[in-house]
């Protein structure tokens, strides 16, 4: 019998069997590359878990990970392997922003923020959901024209910009169409700040100016009479010292 299980190895489709098997339970049992460098203390590790039953879906955990001490890690977020993501840590490392893709014209967002150690909780479930209700209000457009809330596709794309150096603020864009049943009728690049010190969103003078042109850029996309557009690409840090005084933004 040993014999016979030893010609048995040695015969190229044993052999590339078994090679299937190993690659298998490597990728089942260790931890995909870290999607984003090391954040000082701390990176972003996803892990595979095992294939479902009757279907092709896998779920990514997401962990967050002890660069001094790789054992030492805590869960951050699951989600399908058919979602992709992104991770933006703020500067003082108390906030993990994560973009998720959920397919065509379908960009949403969810905001961490650290307990203690490198246990992180999301500040609130409907993140995406308050972003859009904050774009509507502003726009004074009922919840029901808003992509996001008509029908069940949850449309629209909110891009992360970038933190701003003091951790106090984090610029989002929103990109959507569809507005009443029309593809040109949407907004594309339209601003917002969510205040982690306020943990609110808001807008300020920049924005507002930014925001003007939002609608037109939509309707005048890729056209030459869309004239140049300046993307923001900094988030404005809060002035203590001017809000301490009662200064407005």
């Amino acid at each position: 019998m040993i014999s016979h299980l030893k010609t048995l190895s040695w015969k190229p489709l044993g052999r590339w069997s078994l090679l299937v098997t190993c690659a298998l339970f490597y990728l089942l049992s260790n931890p995909l590359p870290a999607q984003i460098a090391s954040s000082g203390s701390f990176k972003i590790e996803s892990v595979e878990e095992a294939q479902k039953p009757d279907t092709d879906e896998v779920d990514i955990s997401e962990f967050v990970v002890s660069t001094k001490d790789p054992q030492r890690k805590e869960l951050l977020d699951e989600h399908p392997n058919t979602t992709h993501v992104s991770f933006h840590v703020s500067p003082d490392q108390k906030w993990i922003y994560e973009s998720l893709s959920y397919g065509s014209r379908m960009n949403g967002a969810q905001l961490f923020k650290c307990k203690e150690g490198l246990k992180f909780e999301p500040l609130q479930r409907d993140f995406e959901e308050a972003v859009w209700e904050f774009f509507g209000k502003e726009e004074k457009i009922e919840k029901s024209r808003v992509p996001y809330f008509a029908g069940d596709s949850h449309e629209g794309i909110i891009d992360f910009v970038a933190w701003s150096r003091d951790s106090n603020r984090v610029l989002l864009a929103l990109r959507v169409g569809d507005f009443d049943g029309k593809r040109d009728r949407g907004v594309y690049l339209w601003y917002l700040y969510f205040n982690t010190q306020a943990g609110k969103f808001e807008l300020t003078d920049r924005l507002r100016a930014a925001n003007k042109g939002a609608w037109k850029r939509r309707e005048n996309f890729g056209e030459e009479r869309a004239g140049k557009f300046k993307e923001l690409t900094t988030a404005e840090p809060i002035d203590q010292s001017k809000r301490s005084k009662g200064g407005k933004e």
